[in-house]
């Protein structure tokens, strides 16, 4: 399962994109440079990003396309990352269709939630040392554009 974490190339990177421009029967009958179809890439894809990949299960390919499709590049932010969610914690983000686990939590996120709610720490297998003083700087900054948005609104008011 660590494989997911070891990063990918610029090479899958481009694959990724790839596939995000083409149609479902393009990447069946698709092929590579090399002759390799497409479809050995989407399992070999989803086996690094997601952790799971079976070729013998075929009912499963358009959702593993679907997985890559929808994959953020920048979700590699998270690689190395600071924080970690504990195994099988999904935090919502109400108001939106937006929820995060140990699968797509990068720090900056993972700064965001805390600093709406510090009590979330106990969601978390792994926090830096130093978090609390992380949380507060990003508080600080929050509370300095909310006191300038108050301002300006009053601005407009008048």
């Amino acid at each position: 399962m660590s494989t997911r974490f070891s990063g990918i190339s610029e090479k899958d990177k481009a694959l990724i994109s790839l596939f995000k421009s083409l149609d479902f029967k393009a990447i069946l009958k698709g092929a590579d440079e090399q002759g390799t179809p497409y479809l050995n890439h989407i399992y070999r894809l989803h086996k690094i990003l997601f952790g799971v990949a079976c070729s013998a299960c075929p009912t499963k390919l358009r959702s593993y396309i679907n997985n890559i499709k929808n994959y953020k590049i920048k979700m590699e932010n998270k690689i190395n990352g600071k924080y970690k969610l504990k195994k099988g914690v999904v935090i919502p983000v109400l108001g939106t269709s937006e929820a995060y686990s140990e699968y797509n939590l990068t720090d900056d996120v993972a700064i965001k939630l805390l600093s709406e709610n510090k009590h979330r720490s106990i969601l978390f297998a792994e926090l830096p040392t130093g978090w609390e003083k992380e949380i507060e700087a990003t508080e600080a900054r929050g509370e300095t554009k909310a006191k300038a948005k108050t301002e300006k609104t009053k601005e407009i008011k008048k």
